[in-house]
């Protein structure tokens, strides 16, 4: 929430950011957030934002190998499950958890086609 006379929303193809100017306030109550109302739905974004993250990283000249986006997925699961605590929240947790190692595995995995691609291309 914020004053759109002091800030705005950045352009970005994912995860847009906000820029205020001005003083930023601390809220006293939690608020609950609920972006996504079917998995199905989270699915979908999933795979869209892991195009546009992998077409990205490529043009950035971002390198994977093939373990390496197995690992990727992995490690993305057990961060946000064990580190980042989403076995607190129970059964959405792990499917949470899971569907980041999801989106993970995509976004690298569609890097690592692009690669494949291009020095197919080259040879």
């Amino acid at each position: 929430m914020f004053d759109r006379r002091k800030g705005g929303v950045t352009q970005s193809n994912i995860h847009e950011g906000i820029n205020i100017s001005g003083d930023v306030g601390v809220l006293t109550s939690p608020i609950s957030h609920y972006s996504i109302s079917q998995i199905s739905v989270h699915l979908d974004k999933i795979k869209s934002y892991s195009e546009l993250t992998a077409r990205k990283k490529f043009e950035a000249g971002k390198k994977v190998s093939l373990p390496g986006v197995v690992f990727r997925s992995f490690f993305a699961f057990i961060r946000n499950y064990l580190l980042l605590g989403g076995f607190l929240d129970g059964k959405i947790g792990f499917v949470l958890a899971l569907n980041s190692a999801i989106y993970s595995y995509f976004g690298y995995l569609f890097l690592w086609e692009m690669i494949y691609q291009q020095k197919r291309k080259s040879t």
